[in-house]
């Protein structure tokens, strides 16, 4: 894997380097002053940790450390969705089979009993499952935008039985 710019740099001493990682994994609340309260050094410290600061470049690293990271997060974040989206789309053609198995045992077994009105209360129900599964997972085709305060990521999902 190449060498990122959040990794040790090269000649960056290993105590600049673990102050590095405190200030990086601080997140938004980083600061170079809880890095200070947080290695547990005297207030006079700071003068250290600034030189180290400035000496590597740590606003810049850590800023792309959380791009990296973000971008990282919204790709997990599509993934699941889409095993989610997958998952449902199976449920709903386990849901459709039983439903065809049973829609086609009760018109066999009661075939002289059932009415219209039967037969479209059994279809009425088995279609709002479905809906209420898509509407649950927004499983229409679509072209959606997604933005984030860094970037705007373009994520397109489009149904496979409604391509043309």
């Amino acid at each position: 894997m190449a060498k990122q710019p959040w990794d040790r740099m090269e000649g960056e001493s290993d105590k600049a380097y673990r102050a590095f990682c405190l200030f990086r994994d601080a997140g938004a609340d980083r600061t170079k002053v809880g890095v200070v309260r947080d290695l547990e050094m005297r207030p006079n410290y700071i003068n250290t940790i600034t030189g180290w600061a400035k000496q590597w470049d740590w606003d810049v690293r850590a800023r792309q450390y959380d791009d990296y990271y973000l971008k990282q997060h919204e790709l997990m974040i599509q993934e699941q969705y889409a095993d989610l989206r997958m998952e449902s789309r199976t449920m709903r053609q386990n849901i459709i089979d039983v439903l065809q198995n049973m829609l086609g045992q009760v018109i066999v077994k009661w075939r002289d009993d059932l009415t219209p009105k039967d037969l479209a209360h059994i279809a009425n129900a088995a279609r709002v499952i479905m809906d209420q599964s898509r509407i649950e997972f927004d499983d229409m085709p679509q072209h959606r935008k997604v933005s984030t305060d860094n970037k705007k990521l373009e994520v397109v999902y489009v149904d496979e039985q409604y391509e043309d």
